[in-house]
């Protein structure tokens, strides 16, 4: 406690006018990188025996893991060692290679049994934050968040907006197939037709 009496941090910084959830479909539409394309295919499912329009919205959802994210760093012989519960354990040490200029060899994460992540234990910065403690400390630090810190710091899953129209013949053979997908990411579900 000691140590940080005297420390004065002053914050600053910029209010964002986020969209409302009302107006979050609109906002990524309109915001999308390139534009949203047209349906090429309209005309088709214009004239198919059998056509389906259809929008699915996905808010913006805080993953919420089983128990907060924890780390335990420790420094010997200028070698880092971090026990963390992670899905991401080769991502943590390049973190950690990155924060501290460390080589690959220099650092070992030991990614323990954890409760589910749901998507959420992928980026290290609670294992970048023990391991600048246990440095500054020269000892063995243990960091963890509380549940109110892993819902207020921790990254949310993507919100987005995913529009399909497909058309299908009077023997049932799809026709045509079109997908939009606007902010998914990069773990969205890709179609099977061409």
């Amino acid at each position: 406690a000691d140590l940080y009496r005297d420390l004065v941090i002053a914050a600053k910084w910029d209010d964002v006018e986020m969209p409302s959830s009302d107006e979050l479909a609109d906002y990524l539409r309109a915001n999308a990188e390139g534009g949203v394309p047209k349906n090429p295919f309209a005309g088709d499912a214009a004239k198919a025996a059998k056509s389906l329009k259809a929008t699915y919205s996905i808010p913006y959802v805080q993953h919420a893991p089983l128990e907060p994210r924890t780390a335990l760093a420790e420094w010997a012989d200028g070698k880092l060692t971090v026990w963390t519960g992670t899905q991401n354990p080769f991502g943590n040490r390049g973190e950690l290679m990155q924060a501290f200029r460390l080589k690959e060899d220099a650092v070992h994460v030991i990614a323990h049994d954890f409760g589910g992540g749901y998507g959420g234990k992928h980026t290290g910065e609670v294992a970048v934050e023990a391991a600048r403690l246990a440095q500054a400390a020269q000892k063995p630090v243990m960091f963890r968040w509380t549940r109110e810190e892993e819902c207020v710091n921790a990254y949310f899953r993507p919100a987005a907006v995913m529009d399909l129209e497909a058309s299908r013949d009077d023997k049932g053979r799809i026709t045509s197939w079109w997908h939009v997908n606007i902010n998914a990411g990069g773990n969205s579900i890709e179609s099977p037709y061409d």
